[in-house]
């Protein structure tokens, strides 16, 4: 009777031993830890692998390329191809790779790339805590907004010049300016401020440059000779006319006091009568430009 109720407990007790035994004999494949940081100027971060117990099967180390603000393989960082790392069944020991960081000069947040350890049949191999592993980039690029333009002089016959700002995308303003573009003509003369803001890609920041509008009176005097507008106050037409200028890639252009362009057309002789009955009374810049020279005159619609 005792030796019947001992055999019976010592069943049980196997029975209850045999999941325990089973757990601490299941292969152990995991990273070494759950997260680290990095610098974007960083050559590589090596990953370790720890290996407790052996897998019966091949275990594969690939990127969850689903996570949001995820860094791009080619972009942010670089791996062996076909972009998964391959552990053989039953590799006895701890197993390491080498991520490559790439240093760009994009602004942007800081983003992860997140790795999983996963077996052929879907994991549940693996006991290890660490299945997976994350390494945040942190950015280096710093905003720097500037105006790339060198020219710092101009006559206040000195054609236009196209603004160009770093990063791309922002947007200038500023007396004389237009878009993306500077007239002189437009400018009194003195020292005018070009201003250049950026609000995007992470980067808000504002460039400023001073430019000096000179009267450059040489220049002036043979204008005011040679072009000629008349009327300058007019119902319907007004007459342009050139008398010592060369007819040569002369172009036309009246802007209203917004700076938005409402007519424009290549001069073709030495005089032009411009039916401008269809714009709304107003005070307009027309623009008279040449290959060496750029003017302003108001004009007056009634």
């Amino acid at each position: 009777m005792y030796f019947f109720r001992i055999n019976r407990l010592l069943g049980i007790i196997g029975i209850l031993l045999v999941p325990f035994y089973s757990f601490s004999q299941a292969p152990v494949v995991e990273f070494d830890f759950f997260m680290e940081f990095v610098g974007e100027d960083v050559d590589s971060v090596v990953v370790d692998v720890v290996i407790s117990q052996p897998d019966t099967e091949d275990v594969y180390v690939y990127v969850i390329n689903e996570v949001s603000s995820n860094a791009t393989i080619g972009y942010d960082f670089e791996m062996p191809s076909p972009y998964e790392l391959i552990i053989p069944a039953n590799h006895p020991g701890p197993v390491s790779f080498t991520i490559y960081i790439i240093d760009d000069d994009v602004i942007e947040n800081n983003e992860a790339i997140m790795l999983a350890i996963e077996s052929v049949v879907g994991g549940s191999a693996i006991t290890g805590m660490e299945a997976e592993h994350v390494i945040w980039i942190e950015d280096n690029d710093e905003c720097e907004v500037s105006i790339m333009n060198t020219d710092t002089s101009f006559c206040t016959t000195s054609p236009s010049i196209t603004l160009i700002g770093n990063p791309s995308g922002g947007t200038f303003s500023g007396e004389g300016v237009i878009g993306d573009a500077f007239y002189p003509q437009l400018c009194p003369p003195g020292e005018v401020t070009i201003h250049y803001i950026v609000n995007e890609n992470l980067c808000e920041d504002t460039a400023s440059k001073q430019v000096m509008v000179n009267i450059c009176s040489n220049v002036e005097d043979y204008l005011l000779e040679d072009v000629r507008v008349n009327p300058s106050i007019f119902l319907d037409v007004v007459q342009i006319e050139l008398a010592d200028i060369p007819i040569t890639s002369i172009e036309l252009s009246i802007l209203d006091m917004n700076g938005r362009l409402v007519y424009h057309q290549t001069m073709n002789s030495k005089v032009e009568q411009l039916d401008l009955g269809f714009i709304a009374p107003g005070i307009y810049n027309l623009l008279i430009q040449g290959s060496e020279f750029q003017i302003t005159r108001k004009i007056v619609k009634k």
